[in-house]
């Protein structure tokens, strides 16, 4: 978590620039309007990739501050999408960051300063529909049905303990359906 915060601090963004993660793909080409100075774009959560943090879950034992609640709740904005023309952002997180503990250094504490900061109003929010720009998808089965759907799915982010795996396959099933598709 640090060293993307330290990577994304370091850039001068001058122009609204789109940070992805790098398990995600993009199906299509696809237009995101201008932002203003403090506008940051972000897609949120949706109920599909909401988990309760449970007392004997793994981040229920190393994050007791979760313990009860859902992942909508304490990281209500996917981390992998994150839309914005300055800096200031990854700067006032990072710097948030290496406040916390370790643990959060290692994990979640990107997606924990992004709401921290989100919500202390020192930036608009702009939101993008989860489905269209940070579609989840955790099966080859769900990969091919998006791919497939009417929606207009511009990006899928792969997710589980296979997402390498499955996004490696995707290729593939692009490569099939080539033909039949028209994607940009």
């Amino acid at each position: 978590m640090v060293a993307r915060l330290e990577a994304y601090a370091s850039l001068e963004i001058k122009q609204p620039t789109l940070f992805l993660d790098a398990d995600m793909l993009i199906l299509q080409n696809f237009d995101l309007p201008s932002l203003s100075a403090n506008e940051v774009g972000v897609t949120l959560r949706k109920e599909r990739d909401n988990v309760l943090f449970g007392e004997e879950s793994r981040e229920g034992k190393e994050f007791p501050e979760f313990r009860g609640k859902t992942a909508l709740e304490v990281m209500p904005y996917i981390y992998s999408f994150v839309y914005t023309s300055s800096e200031i952002l990854f700067v006032r997180q990072l710097n948030a960051l290496r406040r916390m503990p370790t643990r959060f250094q290692r994990w979640y504490g990107d997606q924990v300063t992004l709401k921290s900061e989100l919500d202390s109003g020192r930036f608009a929010i702009r939101q993008f529909e989860s489905d269209i720009f940070n579609r989840s998808v955790r099966s080859k089965f769900t990969f091919e049905e998006v791919l497939n759907s009417a929606e207009g799915t511009c990006v899928v982010h792969f997710k589980g303990p296979r997402s390498k795996e499955l996004m490696l396959g995707a290729w593939s099933v692009i490569s099939a359906t080539a033909p039949s598709h028209s994607r940009g």
